[in-house]
């Protein structure tokens, strides 16, 4: 960690990492000498964190990355000849149906809201942006001219202020009339911070973002009457609205900050309406113009 991550990672990739490697990794591989560690036992770590926690697929294969990423390391810098992680072959994640809201729950939940928090909960419904953008919003990203948002930093778990961690998450997300005047009006209110926070509580500290789920969304969700979803599904709504008015699927991969387009035809592709009716007959219209049967069997197309 200290002669390479803490130096070339976020501080919030090395923090997880860490975690990873002190709950888990150590314990498991002990005092057992780097050399006679083999492949076989790297696989059975994977099946001792299946069997014996209550880890998801998905934090098992994270719990990898820096496993993997420590013994390539250990080859480059000559501890080792190979790397006996290279080829561990992670749980299979299973991808599950992914929540959101319709138009009408997202209203009611809004209707059932009151300053401030109803501001922040238009602006996550309207942008998209994740949960740690959102809180990490700065004044000077708030351009009420354009109007847009510009995605420049966001609050990790701790409460600072980071980096995006790609570059794709460096971002310009348009927004609408409404929500450009529901901002408008918020800054006006907001109070100073040392961030310069658009969100934050009444003395201008962050907020935390655990106290947002538990003691606003969840119980304005009851109040509302609608179903329970997360707040990071709140981003799955912004961008299931614009998969399914058929909206260019590049453009959603922009505006979610995702670095491959595979993220996003992944989660979002099957809600894309079916634009295969009439494109052969599109594409012949375009070859040969207007045709007729009769002017095609010809040879001859009707212009």
């Amino acid at each position: 960690l200290e002669d390479y991550a803490e130096l070339k990672l976020k501080q919030t990739t090395v923090r997880e990492y860490r975690g990873s490697i002190n709950k888990y990794l150590i314990p498991y591989f002990n005092d057992i000498p780097l050399v006679a560690i083999t492949p076989q036992f790297c696989q059975s770590l994977v099946t001792h964190l299946v069997k014996e926690t209550d880890l998801s697929n998905k934090t098992i294969s994270n719990i990898l990355v820096p496993l993997k990423r420590m013994f390539r390391h250990a080859v480059r810098w000559g501890f080792l000849k190979q790397n006996p992680a290279s080829d561990i072959e992670k749980p299979r994640i299973e991808h599950k149906e992914m929540d959101f809201y319709t138009p009408m729950e997202a209203l009611e939940l809004l209707d059932a809201l009151d300053e401030p928090y109803k501001t922040l909960f238009m602006t996550a419904l309207g942008t998209g942006l994740r949960q740690g953008e959102l809180f990490g919003l700065t004044k000077p990203c708030v351009d009420l001219t354009m109007p847009t948002i510009q995605v420049r930093w966001q609050l990790s778990r701790d409460r600072k202020l980071t980096r995006p961690k790609t570059k794709a998450a460096l971002r310009a997300v348009p927004i609408g009339p409404r929500l450009a005047s529901a901002l408008g009006q918020h800054l006006e209110t907001i109070p100073d911070s040392e961030l310069n926070l658009v969100f934050c509580t009444a003395k201008g500290t962050p907020y935390l973002q655990s106290n947002i789920d538990r003691r606003v969304f969840a119980p304005t969700v009851k109040k509302a009457g609608i179903k329970k979803i997360r707040f990071h599904d709140l981003r799955h709504t912004y961008a299931c609205w614009l998969a399914s008015r058929g909206e260019n699927i590049k453009y959603i991969q922009k505006v979610m900050g995702h670095s491959s387009i595979t993220t996003t035809l992944d989660r979002y592709g099957h809600l894309l309406p079916d634009t295969g009716a009439g494109i052969a007959e599109r594409h012949e219209a375009q070859l040969y113009g207007r045709i007729t049967v009769k002017s095609f069997q010809a040879g001859v197309a009707d212009k």
